[in-house]
């Protein structure tokens, strides 16, 4: 099953996807690795008026089988959108069972989890780049007044600029 959303922010989409796994599998009794949820960087428009949050948009693809879960779907994903949009709009497509196909490669996990995912000290990294963006607030040309000065010398005389005190 594969729910995509679109109209909604990508961090309260992680989060709908985090409370809605397990109630979902629960539901419909599919394999657990099956059920992903996407979305999409993009805006909803009516009229040339931005729609997002205001509408939500959502497609289901899923198995022809799980047909009579289409109520239920929609009861549950509305109710944990309640707060997050005003109108929701479903769109169910249903797929042959000879239509869906998955290639895992062995030697990786299936998924990445908080297990398995690369963790980077964020403290380190910080101190470096505080380091290396702290701004400069000395005289850049300090010690080189002499070479200006022969600089501006060498202009010719209508783009020499007047010195500001």
């Amino acid at each position: 099953m594969h729910i995509e959303i679109f109209g909604l922010d990508k961090y309260v989409v992680s989060t709908l996807s985090h409370d809605l796994h397990k109630p979902i599998i629960q539901l419909t009794k599919i394999d657990e690795n099956n059920l992903f949820f996407s979305v999409h960087e993009t805006l909803l428009f009516h009229a040339g008026v931005d729609q997002n949050a205001w509408h939500t948009y959502i497609k289901i693809s899923m198995p022809e089988s799980l047909f009579p879960f289409q109520e239920a779907l929609r009861t549950l994903i509305t109710a944990a959108l309640k707060d997050q949009t005003i109108h929701i709009h479903f769109e169910f497509i249903l797929q042959k069972a000879n239509t869906i196909f998955t290639y895992i490669q062995n030697g990786y996990p299936m998924f990445v989890s908080e297990s398995n995912q690369v963790k980077i000290d964020s403290n380190v990294e910080d101190e470096a780049i505080d380091k290396k963006s702290e701004i400069y607030h000395g005289n850049i040309f300090a010690g080189k007044e002499s070479e200006l000065d022969k600089l501006e010398q060498s202009l010719p005389a209508k783009s020499k600029k007047k010195k500001v005190a």
